[in-house]
C-alpha cells in the first residue's frame, strides 16, 4: 500500500512534456522558440524543440539545448507519448501521427496577419485535403492572437469560438531588447555597413509566391535615387520574403541597397534597423514592438488587393505615415531624416506590450491550457 501510495506520488510530481516546432522543423528564429526557451526555465514541465534539419539539430545540440530530430526513434516515441504542441504552421512542425489522438495542439502561428488567407485559390481537392487535416492533425484546441484587434479576424478565418482564442503575443520581437550593442557593431561589420550611418530597412512582401520580383526592382531604383539625392549618411538594405530570395539575387544592379538574404534572421535585422518602410506585410506588426519610425509604401494597393491578395486591413489602418507614390515616399523620407515622422500605432497593434517581457506573457497563457 505504502509503495503503490509513493509511486502515485512520484507520478504526480512528473513533468509534462510539450513539445515546440516551427516551420517544418527548419527553424530556430520563430517565436515558438523563444517560448521553448521561457518554458525551459519552468520546473514544472519538460520542452523539447523539435527539428527535422540534421544540421540544426546538430547545432542545438552542441549548444546543449534540449532538442530531438523529428525522425530519430527518441523523437519519434517523445512525440508520440507527448500530450502538448506548439507550433506556428501546422502538424507539419513534428512528426504528424504524433498529433492524433487525446492531445493540445495550440497553433501560434507565423505572424500577425495583414493579408487575407489564400486558400480560396487552391482547386477543390486541396481546399478538401486541408479541410480534413484541420478535423485531425492540424485540429488546433487553441489558436494564439497576438493583440486585440486580430481576434475576431482569427475566429472568423478557423470558425472559433472566442475561448478558443489565447493571448500569445509575438514572442520572437524579445529579440529587439536582448540585442546588446557589441552585437550590432558585430553585425553591421558583417554586413559591411558604416555603423555611423542610420539603416534603413526595405521589407517588401511578395507577390504571387515569388512568381515576380518587379515590385522589388521599382522599390529599388526610388530609394537608390532618393539615396543619391545628398543622403549619404544613411544606408539602406533590402529584406526580400523568402519566396523572393532565388529571384531577387539576380538583379543586375542594386547599386548601394544592400541585399540580405540569409546572412542574419529577420529578428535580428529589425533589432539593427532605425526605420522600417513596409508595405503589405505583416512584418510591420512585430516592429511596433521595436518603438521606431514605420513608414507603409503602398503605391500598388489597388493593384495587390486585386490581382495578389485582399487585406484584413485599409493601409491607413495600419501605417500612420503612408506613402501611395514616389514623392510622397521622399517626403516621409525627408521627415524621418528630419526626425518628423509621425509616431505608430504600437498601441492599437501589440495592445501597448513591451518588448522583453513577451515570451514569459506567451508562455504563461499557454501553459495554462496544457494538460
Amino acid at each position: 500500500m505504502g509503495e503503490k501510495r509513493s509511486r502515485k506520488n512520484r507520478s504526480s510530481k512528473r513533468k509534462k512534456i510539450v513539445c515546440f516546432g516551427e516551420w517544418f522543423g527548419q527553424s530556430n528564429i520563430d517565436s515558438p522558440y523563444y517560448i521553448f526557451n521561457e518554458a525551459m526555465k519552468d520546473e514544472d514541465f519538460k520542452p523539447y524543440f523539435i527539428v527535422k534539419n540534421k544540421s540544426l539539430f546538430s547545432e542545438l545540440n552542441s549548444k546543449g539545448i534540449r532538442c530531438l530530430f523529428a525522425y530519430s526513434l527518441k523523437g519519434i516515441i517523445t512525440q508520440i507519448r507527448c500530450k502538448n504542441f506548439v507550433s506556428s504552421v501546422n502538424a507539419k512542425d513534428f512528426f504528424v501521427w504524433a498529433l492524433l489522438g487525446r492531445r493540445i495542439y495550440i497553433n501560434i502561428g507565423h505572424g500577425a496577419p495583414f493579408k487575407d488567407s489564400f486558400i480560396w485559390r487552391k482547386s477543390s481537392l486541396i481546399r478538401f485535403i486541408i479541410k480534413m487535416r484541420m478535423k485531425t492533425i492540424d485540429y488546433y484546441n487553441f489558436y494564439g492572437s497576438p493583440a486585440e484587434i486580430f481576434d475576431k479576424l482569427l475566429m472568423k478565418q478557423y470558425s472559433y469560438s472566442s475561448e478558443r482564442i489565447i493571448r500569445v503575443p509575438t514572442a520572437r520581437a524579445d529579440r529587439f531588447c536582448s540585442m546588446t550593442d557589441n552585437e550590432k557593431l558585430s553585425f553591421k561589420n558583417k554586413l559591411k555597413l558604416d555603423p555611423n550611418k542610420k539603416i534603413i530597412l526595405f521589407a517588401p512582401t511578395h507577390r504571387d509566391e515569388g512568381n515576380t520580383i518587379d515590385h522589388i526592382v521599382k522599390g529599388v531604383k526610388v530609394l537608390q535615387q532618393w539615396l543619391e539625392n545628398n543622403n549619404e549618411e544613411f544606408e539602406i538594405i533590402l529584406k526580400p520574403h523568402f519566396y523572393d530570395i532565388p529571384k531577387t539575387k539576380l538583379i543586375s544592379s542594386l547599386g548601394k541597397i544592400r541585399l540580405i538574404t540569409t546572412e542574419i534572421d529577420i529578428n535580428s535585422l529589425l533589432a539593427l534597423s532605425d526605420c522600417l518602410i513596409g508595405d503589405y506585410s505583416g512584418v510591420v506588426f512585430d516592429y511596433y514592438y521595436n518603438n521606431k519610425p514605420v513608414i507603409g509604401y503602398c503605391y500598388d494597393v489597388d493593384e495587390y488587393t486585386s490581382g495578389h491578395r485582399g487585406l484584413y486591413f485599409k493601409c491607413d489602418q495600419v501605417y500612420n505615415n503612408i506613402a501611395y507614390n514616389i514623392n510622397s515616399l521622399f517626403d516621409k523620407l525627408d521627415d524621418f531624416k528630419n526626425d518628423n515622422l509621425l509616431s505608430s500605432k504600437k498601441e492599437e497593434f501589440t495592445d501597448a506590450l513591451e518588448s522583453g517581457n513577451l515570451s514569459h506573457i506567451a508562455w504563461s497563457n499557454i501553459k495554462s491550457k496544457l494538460i
